[in-house]
């Protein structure tokens, strides 16, 4: 796993959940924390500009990896249950998951222009 990445993606789900995604460009996102299960964290808060960037990525993806990604950032299931949900391996669901982070890691650069 790519810690940054999933930290990102962790918000995006989040900036997802809350709503955003439509007509939101340029507007703050501020929150208290960002959490994944029982997890939480402090975090700084986030333009709404740079995740509707990951959104608009995100939307360019095949359906399977966008599935993969709603799956996991967005909804408050186990990693047991996301793979059980989509079906394959715990082993699978982080393979295909670093895949999908690499990407969006290599990729980001291009994005941010």
């Amino acid at each position: 796993m790519i810690q940054w990445v999933d930290q990102h993606l962790s918000r995006w789900g989040q900036w997802v959940q809350l709503g955003h995604g439509r007509g939101s460009v340029g507007m703050s996102a501020s929150w208290d924390s960002v959490g994944r299960s029982n997890v939480s964290q402090a975090i700084i808060p986030i333009k709404d500009i740079e995740l509707s960037r990951t959104h608009d990525w995100v939307l360019t993806l095949t359906e399977d990896k966008q599935l993969l990604l709603l799956q996991v950032y967005c909804t408050p299931a186990t990693s047991r249950e996301v793979a059980g949900n989509l079906s394959i391996s715990l082993r699978t669901l982080y393979t295909r998951l670093h895949m999908v982070q690499s990407e969006y890691a290599r990729g980001r650069e291009d994005r941010t222009k």
